[in-house]
């Protein structure tokens, strides 16, 4: 573990198959995290990055204890925001309240990728993530 830095291309990535079965296989999102406790010693935030294949669907969930925010870098994808629904592209960023059900899904052909932040408020209990489909 380096204490400042850490690469996607060297990082472990996952997906929900290997811990939620709540969620998979109906979720195919695979992320890897690039700022954690685990990978830089960080407390304060975690960072990471996710893709999602074409056709696949990151459920609606939301966070009781984290705000998050999403950064698109690359694909299309239909983001459900509480009630509201748009479609995100590259470049596009997006906050997420905590407490709001949030999901995306692929539009088109191509995979999506983002960049996602969390906070990381003091006596967090993990696991944070609450199914909302």
């Amino acid at each position: 573990m380096s204490a400042l830095r850490t690469h996607a291309e060297t990082a472990e990535w996952t997906t929900f198959e290997r811990f939620d079965s709540a969620a998979w296989p109906r979720d195919t999102l695979r992320w890897c995290y690039l700022v954690s406790p685990e990978t830089t010693g960080s407390g304060e935030f975690e960072m990471g990055l996710c893709t999602l294949a074409p056709g696949g669907v990151h459920l609606r969930h939301h966070h009781r204890a984290r705000a998050e925010l999403y950064y698109f870098t690359s694909g299309r994808a239909r983001v459900t925001l509480g009630e509201e629904e748009f479609e995100a592209g590259p470049g596009a960023a997006v906050y997420i309240p905590r407490g709001m059900t949030h999901g995306f899904a692929t539009v088109g052909d191509e995979p999506v990728e983002v960049v996602y932040v969390y906070d990381v408020p003091a006596g967090l209990t993990r696991p944070d993530t609450f199914w909302d489909e």
